[in-house]
């Protein structure tokens, strides 16, 4: 989603803002033409905020998980219950 959407509307975005001093939503008084990327441009931005976060979020929770004392183990060293095995 990132090469496909991400790198050409912010290769594009930077050139056209720093050809014309503009923003994203300035992007809509500059051209009607340009109404439709600005809003892309937002809308990709936040899907990618909301795809990036997943794996932040999983990075803290194991960064949190691994402050361990000698008597604690890792939480995602004990065995599963519930399943056959233990795992």
């Amino acid at each position: 989603m990132s090469l496909i959407l991400g790198i050409p509307l912010f290769t594009f975005h930077v050139s056209i803002g720093q050809l014309l001093g503009a923003g994203t939503m300035d992007m809509w008084k500059i051209s009607p033409i340009f109404q439709g990327i600005g809003i892309a441009l937002i809308l990709t931005q936040a899907l990618m905020g909301i795809y990036s976060i997943v794996g932040v979020s999983w990075m803290f929770v194991y960064f949190r998980d691994s402050f361990i004392t000698k008597q604690d183990t890792y939480r995602w060293a004990e065995p599963l219950e519930g399943l056959a095995g233990g795992l």
